[in-house]
């Protein structure tokens, strides 16, 4: 997964990266050293929150605005 990881942060515009899998509830990030753990944390935790929202079958196309970037 780390191979990936750095594939995708890789990608012009790409800072970070963090990944759910809903299967195995399992977390993967890879966020520049600015991002301290308890924002990290929220994160990842909001993330669950949404993709566990969804219905397995759903595919989702999301985009939120912060003040320093965006979501994809």
């Amino acid at each position: 997964m780390d191979k990936i990881l750095e594939q995708i942060r890789g990608v012009a515009g790409v800072t970070g990266v963090v990944v759910y899998d809903r299967i195995s509830s399992g977390v993967f990030r890879l966020l520049p050293s600015r991002f301290e753990d308890h924002i990290s944390g929220e994160l990842e935790s909001r993330l669950k929150e949404v993709v566990d929202y969804l219905a397995e079958d759903v595919a989702a196309n999301m985009r939120m605005r912060f003040e320093s970037g965006w979501l994809i």
